[in-house]
């Protein structure tokens, strides 16, 4: 089924994330492990299967009597494919690296590939995708690739497997201590976004998931009050912070009927963190303040008018946490397996740091993003450290 491309002016948060973008890319990414015999035909097959099946695939912004509006294009989905040995340092040139948006399409997808490696990059402007969306489609994609394989085996024609690129030596892949910590390295200079992740194991998962519980918090409470101490912590003692959270509004949202696109409401509030009080409190006190705005119902940023990108956002003062919850990629099939799911943003107006989350197979995945030159690469990974440390810490006890 092909759907039309879009053809409107932006509205609601589509229009904040426009305004933040003109500052600096405001460009997310989600980024999925994968095993099997995945080949380059069958990749484009499900790339053009979900760029005719969704119209914001389709489009490219420009302004129109000094707006921005999304306008009809017709090239295809680009597709890079590069040999390494890691991922993350790709990561963060995908995340920094603008989109030519009068252009379009608004999405890319970076293959990264060795015969131990298989990552796929699926980068989104973040004006026609949100992180909800952006795993909607990757799950999308990779299905409609799985479809092609499958249909290929059926007419005893088997895909060929992944041939390595001349110069690039198979390797298993390595298993890393707890904690692992790793980032992108320091890059071009000028304002850029630095990647810190980890990957919990299943135990470690069901532990934070208890830890919270006993606290009478969420996950995502104990994610944003681990960081918080954290950065506490880095100013050396107690600190006014900012905490924004983005919020999925797609059960109120009037016109949501697919999940893909952009449907984010925003909470955000001020706390006054000291780097030793006890975690429990101060997760149980953002757990219940989140639940407390989501029940009285998230302001949907505004269809006309100026967007004050200030009034909306301190960016020297706050920090956000993006927790996706539970992602499924049931329905990718065979012979696709995706063994990992991560997720990370680009640093922008909106704010100089962020934590995302995601849990794939029962593992939480956590990421920290920060850019540069706001902050040091070393102050990076010491508020990364400090802020994993601290979930260590809880799932521990």
């Amino acid at each position: 089924m092909t759907t039309p491309a879009l053809d409107r002016f932006l509205r609601g948060p589509e229009r904040v994330l426009w305004a933040a973008d003109q500052v600096a890319p405001l460009n997310f990414s989600v980024v999925v492990e994968l095993n099997g015999p995945l080949t380059v035909g069958a990749l484009r097959v499900g790339l053009a299967a979900a760029q005719r099946r969704h119209g914001a695939l389709r489009c490219a912004v420009r302004l129109v009597d000094e707006r921005p509006r999304f306008c009809p294009v017709v090239e295809p989905i680009p597709l890079s494919i590069v040999a390494g040995r890691s991922w993350v340092a790709h990561l963060t040139g995908e995340l920094d690296t603008p989109f030519d948006a009068g252009r379009g399409p608004l999405m890319r997808v970076r293959w990264v590939r060795g015969e131990a490696l298989n990552v796929l990059l699926f980068t989104f402007h973040h004006t026609v995708a949100d992180g909800r969306s952006g795993m909607v489609l990757a799950q999308e994609i990779l299905a409609g690739a799985a479809g092609h394989l499958r249909r290929a085996s059926d007419r005893n024609r088997p895909p060929p497997k992944i041939v390595l690129p001349e110069g690039v030596a198979a390797e298993p892949k390595p298993t890393p201590p707890v904690p692992r910590l790793v980032d992108g390295g320091d890059g071009p200079e000028g304002r850029r976004t630095v990647v810190c992740t980890h990957r919990f194991s299943v135990e470690d998962t069901a532990a934070l998931r208890q830890a919270s519980r006993r606290m009478g918090a969420t996950v995502h409470g104990l994610l944003c009050a681990t960081h918080l101490a954290a950065l506490a912590a880095e100013h050396g003692g107690s600190v006014p912070l900012l905490l924004s959270c983005p919020a999925d509004l797609r059960a109120g949202y009037p016109g949501a009927e697919e999940a893909v696109g952009v449907l984010l409401g925003n909470w955000l509030q001020a706390y006054r963190v000291e780097p030793q009080r006890g975690m429990a409190t101060l997760a149980k006190r953002i757990s219940s303040d989140i639940r407390r705005a989501v029940k009285r119902g998230l302001t949907w940023p505004a269809d006309e008018g100026p967007v004050n990108i200030e009034s909306l956002y301190d960016a020297r003062a706050s920090t956000a946490v993006s927790n996706l919850g539970v992602i499924h990629f049931a329905e990718v099939g065979a012979p696709l397996t995706v063994e990992g799911v991560h997720f990370a943003v680009a640093c922008s107006a909106l704010g100089d740091q962020i934590v995302t989350a995601t849990t794939y197979a029962d593992r939480l995945t956590w990421s920290f993003c920060a850019s540069t030159p706001t902050l040091s690469p070393v102050r990076i990974r010491r508020i990364a450290a400090g802020s994993l440390e601290r979930l260590l810490k809880v799932r521990a006890r």
